[in-house]
Formats: structure tokens, sequence, C-alpha cells
């Protein structure tokens, strides 16, 4: 079922960022190719007549349309919830109102000054736009996520931004720790994101790997969707499991915002959704063979299960699917070392009565952690783990975090259904418009 989508209202920006992969000029004629609102509205309805439940907004800067206000009204009108992504500067107080509606948005942060923004941005006055922006949401009362991206010419303030979004927002969220090449494959752009890349140490202390499902995740090989051991085509696996799709703004439909070209995409002012998704993405799952390219360097890898490789990415670096991406095998090196480090701090495991149990913990876990006597339990990995015990010393954030399908809600629990998994939020009886999230606990 198509549960969620991702719409692209346009690749036009009022911002000219340079760690940017996709933004053309707001006056460009690609402008006249765009989407119509009524053609947008009839995508929208047939994608919820099949199942869609939720809408990803993005762009370029989607309010650079001047019918985002319509655009934005019929979607949210006609899905469960959805996201915004803007770089914030075109909000005015009306469209801070309407942001109201229940749904997540986020803002994007490039820096803590008007000097380092603006720099960014390459938009003298973007960072006072934004903040104008960022304070139209607070006096409509519109929750928000404050999005920091990081890159070489900001870093020396990431940890200013963080403060920044603090005093701005309850939630603030980190966007890719690494920066993707054009799509478009221009050699200028690309050298200016190549440039804007943070050191792959730095990208990994942004971006920690999570170990917590690390074992369930390696064993169903999947990486990106892509599993070279059990499959003789890039993403066959990544299709049969998916439950999204993306839309450019000229009406191009497929399986991943990442792919561009046209081979690869539908065109729905010529077909229906429905002949989409039924037949043209799952035809794609046989078009690209894995090559010995792949298997003789990423596949047959020692570091491919710490590494954030994927065809899209291979493709966007050296316009091959196969290729391996040298950045990514410096950060992988980055991953692999903190994983080893923290296992070594942070997880220890014990054997009762033939029971394998795994306790990992947020902080590192030394001699005075427990009771002496557990020592005499204690037992070297040895990859059988029939309880894991994970220690949490707060919540975490879930705005912004797809939980799955909810099933039920209902006083003390709102129940998503996520793969394998069932999450369990604890809610209570609203009391005085509290919606605050108490508890989770998610059964595996």
């Amino acid at each position: 079922m198509p549960f969620k989508g991702s719409l692209d209202l346009t690749y036009r920006c009022n911002n000219n960022c340079r760690h940017c992969w996709l933004r053309i000029a707001p006056d460009t004629k690609e402008k006249e190719e765009e989407l119509s609102l009524e053609e947008i509205k009839r995508i929208v309805g047939d994608a919820k007549g099949m199942g869609c439940r939720y809408w990803h907004i993005s762009g370029g800067e989607p309010m650079l349309r001047g019918d985002f206000v319509e655009i934005f009204d019929y979607i949210t009108i006609n899905s469960n919830s959805y996201s915004l992504n803007t770089n914030g500067a075109l909000i005015t107080p009306e469209i801070a109102k309407l942001l109201k509606r229940k749904g997540v948005k986020m803002v994007a942060l490039c820096g803590s000054t008007a000097v380092v923004h603006d720099h960014i941005t390459r938009t003298p006055g973007s960072f006072e736009a934004t903040m104008r922006g960022f304070a139209y949401l607070k006096e409509a009362g519109a929750r928000f996520i404050v999005q920091l991206i990081p890159m070489r010419d900001n870093y020396h303030q990431f940890q200013d931004m963080v403060r920044l979004a603090e005093s701005l927002s309850k939630h603030y969220r980190i966007g890719a720790a690494w920066l993707y090449l054009s799509a478009c494959n221009d050699s200028e752009k690309n050298q200016e994101i190549m440039r804007q890349r943070v050191f792959p140490e730095q990208v990994v202390e942004i971006d920690k790997p999570d170990l917590t499902h690390e074992d369930s995740i390696n064993k169903a090989g999947e990486i990106h969707g892509c599993s070279a051991e059990t499959e003789d085509y890039f993403f066959s696996s990544c299709i049969a499991n998916r439950r999204d799709f993306h839309i450019d703004p000229y009406g191009k439909m497929t399986f991943c915002s990442f792919i561009k070209e046209s081979v690869f995409r539908y065109d729905l002012r010529r077909g229906s959704f429905e002949e989409c998704w039924e037949e043209f993405i799952p035809s794609l799952a046989h078009k690209i063979r894995i090559t010995d390219e792949y298997l003789n360097n990423c596949g047959s890898c020692e570091l491919r299960k710490d590494c954030r490789w994927c065809p899209v990415y291979s493709y966007l670096e050296h316009r091959r699917f196969s290729a391996k991406v040298e950045y990514l095998c410096d950060v992988a090196k980055e991953n692999r070392k903190f994983k080893e480090n923290w296992k070594k701090c942070h997880r220890r495991h014990y054997k009762i009565a033939d029971i394998t149990i795994q306790v990992d913990s947020d902080l590192p876990i030394n001699d005075a952690t427990f009771h002496p006597k557990f020592r005499n339990f204690e037992v070297s990995e040895n990859g059988r783990k029939d309880i894991i015990i994970s220690h949490h010393f707060n919540l975490p954030d879930l705005n912004g975090k797809d939980l799955g399908e909810e099933v039920y809600r209902r006083a003390p629990w709102a129940i998503y259904k996520n793969r394998d998994s069932w999450i369990y939020t604890g809610i209570f009886p609203l009391v005085s418009g509290d919606k605050g999230i108490y508890r989770i606990v998610v059964f595996n």
C-alpha cells in the first residue's frame, strides 16, 4: 500500500545554498512545467484512494509557489498527517496560522549569526527573514522543528546553532550529516558541495550510529534496501519493502527521491497513479543488475555493515550505481571505530539459567554500575541474545519520527505497527490540552 507520499512542489528557491544538490533559480523557465493546482489535487486524490495517508512536502522552497496555501490546504485536509521542509524566509502571519495544523514543520537553519547563515545561503538578509518566520510561527502557536544543516563553513559555530535552536523551539534535529552531490552533475556545484563536507569523524559525531537494533538489521541484509548477498539487482529488495513514493514538481513519480533519471520516473500526466504504483515501480526492481564492480569493492568490503553507501549516492557521485564513494569509505571506518568503542563501554552480557541477556546503556558502564554479584554471571558475547535490555535516561524525541501505521488509540496507549515491531506510546486523557508523551515502550 502506498502509505506515504513525498511531493516536491518546486526546485526553485529564493536562497542559493552552497550545499544544495537540487536548487534552480526562482525565475527559471522550468516554472512553467510545474504541476498545476488541479493536477496536484488529482494526484493526491488518486493516492488517497489507494491508501496514502501521509505526505511530505518539500522543494526547493515550496512557499515560492503562489498557490502554496491552496496546495497545503488540500493536502492536509486529505491526509492524516504531513511534514513540511522550508527555509522559513517566506512564512507570513497567514501561512503561520495555517501551519498550526497538526503535522511536522521543519525549518532550516544554516548558522547562528547572519554573517554565517547568509554566507551559506548566498542571500543577504536570509537570516533575518528566517528569524522573522520563526517569530510568526511562535506567535501563531504553530509547533515546529529547527533543522540544523552542518557543513564546513558553519561547523565552527555548530554548538551555537544548537543553543539558538533550543531557544527557538522545544525540538531541533540535525539534517544530513554528509552532503550529496548535485542531481544535475554540475561540476562547479559539486566542487562547492565537496568543499562543504565535514570531516568523516565529525559525521559520526553528528550522527552517531544506533546500535539498538543493529543485529536484526544486519541479519536481514537491509542496508538502504540493497543486499548483494540475496539479490541479483540493485533496488529489488528496496522496492519490495517500500510503502512510500516520490513525485517531482513536473509530475514524474518513482520510488526514491534521489533518483532523477527519466527512465526511472513515470509521467503521471500521461498515465495513472495506480499504474505507476502497481506496474511501473515494481518493474524497476529488475532494471539495474548488480555488477562485478560492486561485488569486488563495496559488496565484499568488511566495512559494508558500517557504511552508508547506497546505489543512488554512488550515481550522484560517479554516475554509476555500482561505484564506491571514497568519502563514505572514510565515514565507514569512523563508524566502525565508534561502534567498537561503544560496545566496549556501553554493553555487557550475562547468562542465567541458559538465558543470555544483553544490557545496553546510554551512559558508560563501569565497575560501579552494577552490584558485584552480577560479575558471577557475566559472559563474553557469543552471538546469542535471548533478552536485550536497553537503559535510557531520557525519553526519545519522536517529532519527525515515522512510528509506522497507527492501529489503535485509546488511553493509556496509542499503538503503531512498524514492520516487525509494535510501538506503544503512553497517552492520557487530555488535561487542559496537554498532548505530551509520558513514556514509550517498544515490543519486538
